[in-house]
């Protein structure tokens, strides 16, 4: 049955593209020029006035156009990120179809693309099904990316598998941060913003030549806005930020054909904890806030500091036999971060009368961690003009990590269960990678490409729990114990092929299909309460990436619609599972993989340019995934857990957006911006518990932009999450209640930015 649903959206797509290359045929959208002018024209003409623009991406480690890359992708240039308000990476997730960003804690946040994430962000050996990179280094631990988007030049999201071309895990996808090179010519600019809960944001630049063949940019934010949430017990809003960042490149060009540039950046991050909600009360719950966002908390704020360096050296050498590039990554952070209680009231010490008022939950988590990474990527591509281009690479990359994860809990429920659980543990990682690519143009408009790459992780793994178990208790060979050591090392290896197959139908109408595997390696669950659990690594994951899709440039050019549809077949999925600890106990978050799952959806992204100043833009996704194989042991019961949906993946999610723009009396270009998105319901968790399921969730955003003609500055009036919405990213469950992390509320403000 599985096999015959997968031909079924096979044969689909197939037709699907079969019948768009044939539209794509029709005079209407047919241009003089072939395609292999037309293709390099994108990449250096400017768009004529109501046209979509290109941007030039390196999705495939060469510079090209996006609409001719064979790769499901969403590129956004400074301009779209101005114009569209992306301040933080968390406004990508309403750009990009198929991606939820959502953060637990400060600094944890988890990155998903078409059901592949994080399964367990706080372990030191988990790794990220989505590789995050800036300037084409690898970052290994989200709490290390504090990307500010002043000056950037471009972002690249890519969809699927991406692990022949990209540094490691890149199993759902690859999320690219490119920031402006200095160049010779001299540029400047900055823009403060002022808004509600007292945020006060400012940042300049410059850049420009500071010697013969050498360059240089410096750039300084600073964002800060006060707590979104009330703490009643200690009086004091919660979720504040107090962010400053340095970054500064320098760049030195000493031939015509080496490149070479460094890039530099620290930042700093101080604020309050997360704040959670009971958004579910159970029997011992209490009666719920008229507020969510305001309520008796922990007895303390918690807390939220970030420190993060590093940088990286980008060396590119076009010698006679390809060109050479090189890639060195450093970064070193230190991340302290503690929740405060989840909004419930906290009980007096004591035993309570059975449901009464005072039956509550006292819960806070700390996370504590101390990071330093080193990556080397070095690649050889060919740099002729023949029909046959290569590529091929080798990738290292090392980290080692300190964790120590505290929870504080008080069950009032359960008499005398309250105290301290501390977990200590330490995680190795030792990666290499060698791959290579090669493509062949059959003709002017049919291309082939294949590649592998070869990957072996070695991770080493100890840990020390102290204090009073959260859960059953700490033990050995079943043995209860007040403490005990574990260690673990593994070393998981694979090799994941791709090919694709891509078609220049018409000058504008460009089709693939791609036939691609992922890897993502196992790891150990760091806050176990048995040895043998401790020691015991969760199986590396691996999928099957079956995608076809179309890019086309519509009408002359003033409208664009890229479509593609996917099959992801996943094997030992790394998945957070919720058990108790012990019968009728406090429930557990472990790490676990379901055998045999999958996820089949189509994505679409669309441009419209009707007339001269109107803008109509948006994208969608329909996701629908399946667990076919999961069995879980719980109090020794063994429960199936085939059908249930995938956590994190909701059945659909859009964005719709228009802009006019508009002149006053012939000085002042005006634009009018509007967006709105909406993502359906989904699962926090695997096992699907209704406690779990997160309910839909909206996002209306509106600006206004001023902009005199021929001046260098303008002021943007904008507005986020306008109907204040109480957007929940994440939900879990403890004794019949459950516990939400809510999003961003209402936010307003006036952007001024000057640029030269």
């Amino acid at each position: 049955m599985m096999k015959h649903r997968m031909g079924s959206a096979w044969l689909a797509s197939t037709a699907l593209l079969s019948g768009l290359g044939a539209f794509g045929a029709a005079p209407a959208l047919a241009e003089d020029q072939p395609a292999q002018a037309q293709t390099a024209a994108a990449a250096t003409e400017a768009p004529k006035s109501g046209q979509v623009g290109d941007i030039i991406v390196t999705a495939t480690r060469r510079e090209e156009s996006a609409q001719r890359v064979p790769v499901a992708i969403t590129a956004l240039s400074a301009a779209d990120m101005q114009a569209r308000g992306i301040q933080t990476t968390d406004d990508l997730k309403f750009q990009v179809p198929g991606l939820q960003i959502y953060s637990t804690q400060v600094g944890i946040t988890n990155y998903t693309i078409r059901g592949l994430g994080n399964a367990n962000n706080r372990s030191a050996t988990a790794d990220g099904s989505v590789g995050v990179f800036v300037n084409e280094a690898y970052i290994g631990r989200p709490f290390l990316l504090n990307t500010d988007f002043m000056d950037m030049e471009r972002v690249e999201v890519l969809r699927g598998p991406q692990g022949t071309l990209f540094g490691r895990n890149t199993i759902g996808g690859a999320i690219s941060f490119y920031s402006t090179k200095p160049g010779p010519e001299t540029r400047a600019g900055g823009e403060v913003t002022v808004g509600n809960y007292n945020q006060l944001d400012a940042g300049g630049f410059i850049s420009g030549q500071i010697a013969d063949n050498v360059y240089a940019k410096v750039a300084v934010t600073t964002r800060n806005h006060d707590g979104y949430d009330y703490n009643t017990t200690t009086h004091t809003p919660i979720e504040d930020q107090h962010t400053t960042g340095v970054a500064a490149a320098l760049r030195f060009t000493p031939t015509s054909n080496l490149d070479i540039t460094l890039n530099v950046d620290t930042t700093i991050q101080r604020g309050t904890g997360s704040w959670w909600i009971n958004w579910v009360r159970g029997p011992y719950s209490g009666a719920p806030y008229a507020d969510p966002r305001r309520g008796n908390g922990a007895n303390d704020n918690g807390f939220g500091n970030i420190n993060n360096s590093g940088g990286s050296l980008n060396i590119a050498w076009n010698t006679p036999i390809g060109n050479f590039t090189s890639v060195t990554g450093y970064r070193y952070g230190t991340l302290d971060s503690r929740s405060p209680s989840v909004g419930t009231m906290p009980a007096p010490p004591g035993p309570p009368a059975v449901n009464s008022a005072l039956s509550n939950i006292l819960f806070t988590q700390e996370d504590d961690y101390r990071t330093r990474q080193y990556s080397q990527e070095f690649r050889l591509a060919s740099n002729g003009d023949s029909p046959l281009n290569w590529l091929v690479g080798a990738y290292y990359f090392h980290e080692k990590s300190y964790h120590t994860a505290i929870v504080d809990f008080q069950f009032n429920n359960y008499y005398g269960y309250a105290g301290r659980a501390r977990y200590d543990s330490t995680g190795t990682t030792d990666a290499f990678a060698l791959f290579g690519n090669v493509s062949y143009n059959l003709t002017d408009k049919l291309k082939l490409q294949a590649g592998v790459r070869w990957s072996s992780d070695r991770k080493e793994f100890t840990e020390t729990p102290s204090g009073k178990s959260y859960g059953a208790g700490f033990k050995v060979d079943g043995v209860p114990v007040s403490t005990f050591n574990a260690a673990g090392e593994k070393t998981f290896r694979a090799a994941t092929p791709s090919f694709t197959i891509n078609y220049q139908a018409t000058p504008s109408v460009f089709l693939y299909a791609t036939v691609s595997q992922g890897f993502k390696s196992g790891g150990f669950n760091d806050v176990a309460d048995d040895k043998a659990v401790a020691e015991t690594p969760y199986f590396p994951e691996k999928v099957w990436n079956y995608e076809a899709g179309f890019k086309a440039d519509l009408f002359n050019h003033h409208a664009r619609l890229n479509v593609s549809a996917f099959r992801l077949n996943y094997t030992n999925l790394q998945v957070q599972e919720i058990v108790p600890a012990f019968p009728g106990g406090p429930n557990l978050v472990i790490t676990a993989n379901a055998g045999k799952t999958h996820n089949q959806g189509v994505e679409a992204e669309f441009q419209v340019n009707p007339v001269d100043g109107l803008q109509l833009y948006g994208n969608f996704a329909y996701q629908d995934s399946r667990v076919d194989q999961l069995s879980t042991v719980i109090s020794g019961v063994t429960i199936s857990q085939a059908g249930n949906k995938l956590p994190l993946v909701p059945k659909t999610k859009w964005m719709a957006g228009a802009a006019y723009t508009f002149p006053i009396a012939n000085e002042i270009d005006t634009t009018l911006r509007g967006a709105y998105s909406r993502t359906s319901s989904y699962f926090g968790y695997i096992t699907n518990n209704p406690l779990e399921l997160v309910p839909p969730q909206s996002n209306l955003t509106a600006s206004l932009l001023f902009e005199p003609r021929g001046s260098h500055w303008n002021v943007e009036l904008w507005g986020k999450n306008l109907e204040n919405k109480l957007n929940i990213s994440q939900l879990f469950q403890i004794f019949g209640a459950s516990y939400a992390k809510v999003g961003v509320p209402r936010t307003w403000g006036l952007t001024v930015r000057y640029k030269y």
